[in-house]
């Protein structure tokens, strides 16, 4: 196998990865009540999603444990990284969780 072949199957193996982890974000969202099962949103305005408290608390708690191992991928793109800190510090608010905090730095 050449050099190219094996960094085609590299890029072509981080995108499923990708896609992956974009379906999982998606499933995120439904667990914290911001869509439905059709995929539709449930809120009109922006940061009226920071409102709904029809959140799936059950759904939610399974998933922090692994948007935590994901926060930590270097596959993710900004978006999804993104995403998932912002998921994490949304589910600390709702569950009341005090450990929810940023990873990010602080932007001066």
């Amino acid at each position: 196998m050449s050099q190219d072949d094996i960094k085609a199957k590299v890029t072509r193996n981080v995108e499923f990865v990708r896609t992956g982890i974009t379906d999982f974000l998606g499933g995120v969202a439904f667990a914290l009540g911001d869509i439905d099962e059709q995929g539709a949103f449930c809120y009109s305005t922006p940061g009226e999603a920071d409102s709904v408290v029809n959140i799936n608390t059950t759904g939610v708690q399974r998933l922090i444990l692994p948007l935590y191992i994901l926060r930590h991928s270097e596959y993710l793109t900004t978006l999804q990284s993104d995403g998932i800190e912002d998921a994490l510090l949304r589910m600390g608010r709702e569950l009341h969780y005090p450990w929810a905090s940023s990873s990010r730095s602080p932007k001066n």
